[in-house]
């Protein structure tokens, strides 16, 4: 799976289903038996309508329902050709591509026989990023003989002007059903400590939290936790079956340290910020984050002189920003974060993905696709800070992308007055050896600021070791050496 800019989607598998097409013995025949993609008519992109003017659930079940019956021109009139990873609609098997995920068919068995449930509580996420709602909704296929039917979640994600950028129907949850509880890191001892709800923030931005405090009377070190990208950017940090932010939440404090974490806004009122004419990442990440600060400063048995903040991947990306607003901070803890340009760091580890591989081959042809956009809206971007007037791009909010365009983490690191730790894994996949580099260069000479690599860890610095289960459900944990170095820097350790 592949996130960058305005495309998501299920690269490997579109262009296994793309490539069955163009294979097929009698060529064209998809084509001719459905020739919808030819004659669909897909909206042209509309600048000028206020964001996401519309009831996100409904229009996600609109597509989901139209292309589940046998009039899927409508579903390609939907979608968003410029976001594809294809160059026409009919190279984008849509029929083909939803049975196979929804149904586990092969690529050219179609069915069009289910229904589109919503609970009233579809879950939404807004992605600043890409400047997308995605919806989560539950297709529940009709019986057939000899065949297995369970139902599968499905997300489908939406562009401001209200057409469809992708849809991802969960595999998972379709052969392996609904995720269960996942069971807390080894390193965890519950007893140690208790958990109580907090909320943080004003109207209408409040958001909900969870303070985890060691049992005693205190006062304890506490942490604030900001945490990256996620599929559903919750106080746990749920990403498939891993829970980094709840791993740290309960091994530091099995340690004997506080910690806090919470809802992203974009989880809470995804649509609401949706509709927002312009944010930032202040928006986004800083004031939740300095609302958290403020409330571990004022919670008994916390000690106010001693409140960290840990932030992760994107998180950690921000992190030295919000630090420079709480300058009484202990002391600031980034993981797993790039350096330089936000785009430019993701633009290195793509690039470094498809190196050396065949450009023909359908899934690196994508991935090339998605560099291919990324660079063109990063030059966009940078002319746009210049000044320059640029065709305008439905998956750039102008003034977030500026404001991410502008800031160098490692530049508002290096005039912190407050000790750092950064850390960062040797088989992170969505970093480079360039984002580290990033941050030593800015920062060296400093002689209270700690770099930790950890062997075999991936982003986010879950152990692969610890990596269990069936593949499309991998249960991992933040590693427990993570944790204990964390611990002992907050106690004053500084190797």
């Amino acid at each position: 799976m592949l996130r960058v800019g305005g495309v998501a989607v299920a690269v490997a598998l579109v262009a296994a289903v793309v490539l069955v097409v163009r294979n097929a013995p009698d060529e064209g025949r998809l084509i001719r038996e459905d020739p919808y993609c030819w004659s669909a008519q897909p909206a042209e992109p509309n600048f000028e309508a206020p964001p996401f003017a519309f009831d996100p659930v409904a229009r996600a079940q609109a597509f989901a329902t139209v292309v589940t019956e046998t009039d899927s021109r409508a579903g390609y009139s939907m979608l968003a050709p410029e976001f594809l990873p294809t160059d026409s609609l009919c190279e984008y098997p849509l029929e083909a591509l939803w049975s196979h995920l929804v149904y586990g068919l092969d690529p050219d068995d179609y069915l069009f026989d289910a229904r589109v449930l919503v609970d009233g509580s579809a879950p939404i996420v807004f992605s600043p990023l890409q400047d997308e709602l995605s919806v989560w909704l539950r297709i529940v296929p009709a019986p057939r003989e000899n065949r297995p039917w369970a139902e599968a979640p499905v997300r489908i994600s939406l562009l401001r002007d209200g057409r469809v950028v992708r849809f991802e129907p969960d595999q998972a949850g379709r052969e392996l059903g609904p995720l269960q509880d996942i069971p807390p890191p080894p390193y965890a001892n519950l007893g140690a400590f208790e958990e109580v709800e907090v909320t943080l923030g004003e109207a209408p931005w409040q958001v909900g939290g969870t303070l985890a405090v060691p049992n005693g009377p205190g006062p304890y070190p506490a942490v604030v936790l900001v945490q990256g990208l996620s599929a559903r950017p919750d106080r746990d940090g749920t990403f498939v079956a891993t829970k980094g932010n709840r791993d740290l939440a309960w091994g530091l404090a099995s340690r004997g340290i506080a910690t806090l974490r919470y809802d992203q806004r974009t989880w809470t009122h995804a649509t609401a910020f949706a509709r927002q004419d312009e944010f930032t990442i202040d928006d986004e990440y800083v004031e939740d984050a300095l609302a958290a600060v403020q409330a571990l400063s004022q919670t008994p048995r916390i000690d106010p002189a001693r409140i960290y903040i840990l932030g992760q991947s994107l998180g950690g990306f921000v992190a030295p920003r919000i630090a420079q607003q709480a300058p009484d901070l202990a002391g600031l803890i980034i993981a797993s974060a790039p350096s330089g340009g936000y785009w430019q760091s993701r633009l290195r580890a793509l690039e470094r993905e498809v190196s050396n591989k065949d450009p023909e081959d359908p899934a690196v042809a994508a991935v090339l696709r998605i560099i291919e956009r990324t660079r063109a809206q990063v030059a966009d971007v940078e002319a746009l800070a210049a000044g320059e007037s640029v065709m305008p791009d439905m998956s750039v909010r102008p003034a977030y992308h500026l404001d991410l365009a502008a800031y160098r983490p490692e530049d508002v690191a290096r005039n912190l007055r407050m000790p750092l730790l950064i850390l960062n894994s040797d088989a992170d996949g969505r970093l480079t050896r360039d984002d580290l580099i990033g941050w030593t260069e800015a920062l060296q000479g400093r002689q209270d600021v700690v770099f930790r690599s950890y062997a075999d860890h991936s982003h986010g610095l879950l152990d692969q070791q610890t990596l269990t289960g069936p593949e499309l459900r991998l249960q991992g944990y933040v590693g427990a050496e993570v944790i204990k170095d964390i611990a002992a820097w907050i106690g004053g350790a500084r190797p």
